[in-house]
């Protein structure tokens, strides 16, 4: 195997006493060394020569990639200044000594080579290359995919308890703790074609991206954490990327797993999509036997590090066993199976909590549903569970679209018009009445419409006396201009009294975020006069 100068260098400096002088060899191209005799003045390109320093020529022709290791001091000027690249080798150190250290230096790196290609013309299996590897790195390094799954990871992991943190958690996937705590600019950082390191936990890590054909499908993770990182292992990590960018490819299970059918089939469900003959026959025998909840998951926005999409795909995958996860329209949609015999609805929503909140994830959760060919509208219950509770409760981790059917009906029968256009006269002039009365008129319908026209129970309720919520139901009825005894009036009167309700409370909501409660009497009684001046205008 060929080396570099930097190479030599770092190898040679952990024996003795070294410097380094002139233009830097940093490329794979120098063969194996040469004792120089004097002979010749000449010092080629992709060669390493090892002298005494008062041997050398006074007039050499140095070559660019050269590498000259100089014993017994320093050499003249024009050796230290040129285009070769000059180690000097300090002290008491003997030619032939340096020369066969530099020799077995070769050797490591032959066997290295040879056995990299062994594994590659055998098995290729990515484990035997990392072990292979460890002499070279003398440092924990693993493999993870394009999905965050490890493909491999050297023996020392799992053997030194203080390497914990680099093994893979239960499903075989980079932790999150481990993850979030690496993240810079992990977009760019995928394209990057050249090694580069990454500082986690003060501690340099070497990265080194892998590629098929232009796509990447995954990294080479070097943790300099048992020995220093060294410039020369730049050079050796982008020479082990090339050889697993051949090994993992033919690792690579080229049939479509039943999780990417499902995968596909929910992507053009969702993109309304037409399915292909096989994919039909497939929903006909899986509306058979499984139920769905559809979600919308979105990142909070006080997440600081943006974890990247395919690994949270890859993480609610793993958390909910059998379900489906891609990236949507700036959100994950996750497709998760429901089974009473894993504890159903009441298990999914105990993962809910755990997974998303550690990852500052918030979920709209559709009704469950076992017909896919629904699976549109499943999602976009999810859409709306997200929209209406995310405004109605920040700080909660999941929302159910049933908790907020009501409240979406109501919104929806508006249709284009604002309330107030779709309130009728007789109501208006209700509202117009109740502003001035000293009793709520609107409460009182409310409660009576509430109890089915029961005057009983409305008067008990309302805590006055039956002939009084009489009269009051004479005026109403008079300001109404309507019979309460139609039922399509009253449906009527019921739908507007809680489209008002709705907006008087989200009103409410909006004034407590925006002027919280005071805690002195005198901003207490300015808040409440703000209060009052806001019912007015609604």
């Amino acid at each position: 195997m060929k080396l570099s100068g930097d190479i030599l260098y770092d190898h040679l400096k952990d024996l003795y006493k070294v410097k380094r002088y002139g233009t830097r060899s940093e490329r794979l191209v120098l063969c194996r060394p040469l004792l120089y005799t004097g002979a010749d003045n000449e010092f080629l390109s992709g060669r390493v020569y090892v002298a005494f320093s008062d041997q050398l020529p006074g007039d050499p022709v140095l070559k660019s990639e050269s590498v000259l290791v100089c014993v017994g001091g320093n050499p003249a000027t024009r050796y230290l200044t040129g285009c070769a690249d000059c180690i000097v080798v300090s002290g008491q150190s003997d030619l032939f000594t340096i020369f066969n250290q530099i020799q077995e230096i070769y050797d490591k790196f032959d066997r290295w080579e040879l056995a990299l290609q062994d594994i590659l013309d055998t098995d290729a299996e990515v484990n035997r290359i990392l072990e292979a590897s460890a002499p070279i790195f003398e440092n924990p390094i693993s493999v993870i995919g394009s999905d965050y799954q490890f493909l491999g990871y050297s023996k020392i992991i799992d053997e030194l308890d203080s390497l914990k943190i680099y093994r893979p958690d239960e499903n075989n996937r980079l932790p999150f703790e481990s993850f979030s705590n690496s993240i810079t600019g992990v977009d760019s950082n995928m394209a990057l074609t050249t090694p580069f390191c990454l500082k986690v936990n003060g501690k340099e890590h070497l990265v080194s991206n892998l590629f098929e054909n232009g796509v990447y499908i995954g990294c080479l993770k070097v943790a300099c954490v048992l020995r220093p990182y060294r410039t020369s292992d730049n050079l050796l990590a982008q020479y082990l990327a090339h050889i697993l960018e051949k090994a993992i490819p033919r690792l690579s299970n080229l049939s479509y797993s039943s999780v990417d059918i499902r995968r596909d089939m929910f992507k053009k469900l969702l993109l309304g999509a037409p399915l292909e003959v096989t994919r039909r026959q497939q929903l006909t025998l899986v509306n058979e036997t499984e139920e769905y909840l559809a979600m919308k998951i979105v990142r909070s926005q006080r997440v600081k590090k943006k974890v990247p999409a395919v690994y949270l795909c890859e993480y609610l995958e793993s958390a909910f066993p059998g379900s489906v996860a891609f990236e949507y329209q700036s959100a994950i949609a996750l497709f998760v199976v429901v089974r009473e015999q894993n504890g159903g609805i009441e298990k999914v929503r105990s993962i809910l909590s755990d997974t998303l909140k550690p990852m500052q994830l918030r979920a709209g959760v559709s009704n469950r549903f076992s017909n896919l060919a629904l699976a549109r509208l499943h999602y976009q219950q999810a859409c709306i569970a997200m929209e209406f509770g995310t405004f109605r409760r920040p700080n909660y981790v999941y929302y159910l679209f049933s908790d907020y059917v009501l409240r979406y009906m109501m919104y929806s029968c508006m249709g284009e018009f604002p309330s107030t256009l779709l309130f009728t006269e007789g109501f208006r002039r209700l509202e117009e009445y109740n502003r001035q009365a000293s009793a709520d008129y609107l409460e009182t319908l409310q409660i009576y419409l509430n109890n089915n026209m029961n005057v009983t129970k409305t008067a008990e309720d309302l805590m006055i006396h039956r002939s009084t919520l009489l009269e009051r139901l004479k005026r109403i009825e008079k300001l109404l201009e309507s019979d309460l005894k139609d039922p399509d009036e009253r449906l009527c009167l019921s739908i507007i009294l809680k489209i008002d309700q709705i907006q008087r409370k989200d009103a409410r909501e909006e004034y407590k975020e925006k002027f919280p409660e005071p805690a002195e009497m005198t901003d207490s009684r300015q808040h409440n006069y703000e209060y009052r001046e806001l019912e007015k205008q609604i």
